[in-house]
């Protein structure tokens, strides 16, 4: 493996060790970290409501779109060119992350949900379409600058 990749890929596998250690844990330990990071956010959010203004189930949703949303960030950011067979390929390794992270929760009673697979995916489409609307900014604002260069 090339050095310039070393970095990014071990990164990557942090990222996918966090995402599916927390696929690890049973039922009541989830609960508990969302009780726990729900209390965290009341202090700092002004929620009306309090603390009980967000559920578990919506915290727990909304730690799976930013799980992925990560991923789709790290791996466009280190692999994606704006070809679009790279494009593709980037953009589908989210699925069987995806179905992995889901099969975990099978041994940890947790049960594994179709519509859970999809929010992931959708995290990592919203991290990918930024980073890749990011860079095709970035390229015309070099060709840009690169043209007037030639005048």
């Amino acid at each position: 493996m090339r050095k310039r990749y070393f970095l990014p890929v071990i990164i990557i596998l942090l990222n996918l060790a966090f995402i599916w250690g927390n696929s690890v844990f049973n039922q009541e330990q989830s609960h508990q970290i969302s009780t726990m990071f729900r209390g965290f956010l009341s202090k700092f959010f002004d929620l009306k409501g309090g603390a009980d203004a967000l559920s578990d189930h919506f915290i727990r949703k909304a730690a799976h779109v930013f799980e992925y949303f990560v991923l789709g960030i790290l791996l466009t950011s280190f692999f994606g060119r704006l070809k679009l067979k790279n494009c593709l390929v980037i953009f589908f390794a989210a699925v069987p992350v995806a179905a992995i992270d889901e099969t975990i929760q099978i041994f940890t009673e947790r049960g594994p949900a179709v519509k859970d697979v999809m929010i992931d995916i959708c995290g990592y489409a919203l991290g990918f379409m930024i980073v890749m609307l990011i860079k095709r900014y970035i390229g015309k604002k070099n060709k840009n600058l690169n043209y007037n260069k030639t005048e």
